[in-house]
């Protein structure tokens, strides 16, 4: 169940930063596609309270696993990207906080033709998103 869950959240979320793009804040359109996108957040953490996912490219790694239903999903490059690799809601987030998270993402979007290695990692209470590191790795060719 978990994985149709996951796969419904990021199509909401897919669905809702395509709305947000579009209409100004307050906008019913806009609203409805917060509120759905919210439910679904909620629906998953039902079923999984720390949902965990990674986009490199094409592939979105949920639980440490493709999401074969997800593969080649153009968000997943995009949000790659925008420098949001890697996404952990990690507590209870209430809508204002989820509108905000995806408000950061938006405006990650629309600025990802500039460099990404120079972004920080994003916290909003209970979400958690940036860039994956490799372990030892620097940039420091010594």
């Amino acid at each position: 169940m978990s994985a149709a869950a996951a796969a419904r959240f990021l199509h909401a979320v897919a669905q809702g930063l395509s709305t947000m793009a579009l209409y100004r804040d307050g906008h019913p359109a806009r609203e409805r596609t917060l509120d759905v996108a919210y439910e679904q957040l909620e629906l998953l953490r039902q079923d999984d309270p720390l949902p965990v996912f990674s986009f490199l490219a094409g592939e979105v790694i949920y639980r440490n696993e493709g999401m074969r239903e997800l593969k080649d999903w153009e968000w997943a490059g995009r949000l790659s990207q925008a420098g949001i690799q890697r996404l952990e809601i990690t507590a209870q987030v209430d809508r204002a906080e989820f509108e905000e998270f995806l408000d950061e993402v938006l405006a990650r979007l629309a600025l990802s033709a500039v460099d990404t290695a120079t972004q920080r990692p994003g916290r909003l209470s209970g979400i958690r998103f940036g860039t994956i590191g490799v372990k030892g790795v620097t940039g420091d060719p010594r």
